[in-house]
């Protein structure tokens, strides 16, 4: 608790954090209506999923490769304000989408805008808190994230009964503006002086950040082994909706499953600091992984064997909360070490390019479940997902264990 109260103690990590607030509602808020609009109002054919994933990491990856230029060089106020209003006129063009078209390009400037944001909040982290403090202020930032998480699909799904499409982006721009205006507090600190002797002579662009990734062999191997794990759960993720349907769940039912993995991440969230206390920070990263794999092959057993009785809702709700916290428990660790193990001078561009490396997962886990969709059944997503993981579970302790990389105690 005081470690929690210190961090807050910080003006700018603080106002960071209530602008994420708004932001992560807005963000998880339209990502789910835009969903259920697909699939419910437009009931539209399950390729189409692949059309978003498409379309948002294709907005990431421009993003990305915009945004590694300046990163390191911009304060990130200015960075976190820029992206901040830019969705903030995209949500509000989302109310003129009538056709597929339309809203993919508007998911993709989204996108665009979003790539900015998360990697800008994790350099703002590391250079306002001191080290020993990372994985509690990740955990505070994930926390953020899992809450919202939880209450968007109830709100999603209430304002949808009471109003329309329309006003819940609305609803989103709202949330996006007073993200924004709490950014306008954060204090403006210019490069520290090390940053802008280096960066006078170093190339800020791709070529020069994926030289660096190589240089740090622990950098690489943990950027390869989170592509894995990510492209392994993405095999599966986006087709929760079209699962449930199977099992005849209803809307609301639904918002309660997409709630019990937001409630698993916020504990996973919660405990993380604890557990990389506790454990070396790589042998959390891998539990991570090999828990999620284990859940996820519980939930094809349950779907396999599914029955609309109290007997197939519990076990389903328990086995998405516990994916829920080992995601949550793996993201936090990756982040953490990321942030111990990198030059102050490349948090920024190394952060970029691990979500480019996220989307570019999402998309391929996608694609790749369609594909086993195609072929066999949509339950078989989730045997697939399972089985990489233990296969990337396996990959990553062959890495750091055996090779003995571990260098955070």
């Amino acid at each position: 608790m005081k470690e929690i109260k210190s961090l807050l103690s910080n003006a700018n990590v603080l106002y960071a954090f209530i602008a994420q607030l708004f932001c992560d509602c807005a963000a998880w808020l339209d990502n789910i209506v835009i969903l259920m609009l697909i699939v419910y109002k437009w009931d539209s054919p399950a390729y189409f999923l692949i059309l978003i994933s498409f379309a948002s990491a294709s907005g990431v990856l421009l993003g990305s490769i915009y945004i590694t230029k300046y990163i390191d060089n911009v304060c990130e106020k200015h960075i976190m304000i820029f992206s901040s209003a830019g969705r903030i006129v995209v949500s509000l063009l989302f109310i003129f989408a009538n056709n597929i078209t339309t809203l993919l390009l508007l998911v993709f400037i989204k996108f665009f805008f979003t790539s900015f944001y998360d990697p800008t909040v994790q350099k703002l982290i590391a250079l306002e808190v001191n080290e020993n403090a990372y994985a509690t202020a990740n955990s505070i930032s994930k926390a953020i994230s899992a809450t919202l998480k939880i209450i968007s699909p109830f709100l999603g799904i209430t304002l949808l009964l009471f109003s329309s499409y329309s006003t819940v982006f609305i609803t989103c721009a709202l949330c996006y503006l007073l993200g924004l205006i709490i950014l306008f507090f954060l204090k403006a600190t210019p490069p520290i002086l090390e940053i802008q002797k280096i960066n006078r002579s170093f190339k800020s662009n791709l070529s020069s950040v994926l030289k660096y990734l190589l240089s740090k062999k622990i950098l690489l191997y943990l950027t390869i082994t989170m592509s894995l794990f990510n492209f392994s759960v993405f095999i599966s993720e986006f087709f929760y909706i079209k699962s449930f349907q199977l099992i005849h769940l209803s809307r609301s039912t639904d918002s309660y499953m997409f709630m019990s993995v937001g409630i698993g991440s916020l504990v996973g969230a919660l405990l993380a600091p604890k557990l990389l206390n506790k454990l070396t920070y790589l042998k959390s990263f891998c539990l991570g992984i090999l828990g999620d794999g284990l859940c996820l092959l519980g939930i094809f057993l349950v779907f396999k064997n599914a029955n609309q009785t109290i007997n197939t809702y519990i076990p389903l709700i328990l086995l998405l909360l516990m994916s829920g916290f080992f995601y949550m428990l793996t993201n936090i660790s990756f982040i953490t070490i990321i942030q111990k193990v990198t030059d102050r001078i490349m948090i920024g561009r190394i952060a970029t390019l691990n979500s480019a490396a996220s989307m570019a997962a999402l998309f391929l886990g996608l694609l790749t479940g369609l594909l086993i969709i195609n072929n066999t059944e949509l339950l078989f997503t989730y045997l697939a997902s399972a089985i990489l993981i233990f296969l990337t579970s396996i990959f990553s302790h062959f890495l750091f264990f055996q090779q003995q990389i571990d260098p955070i105690s």
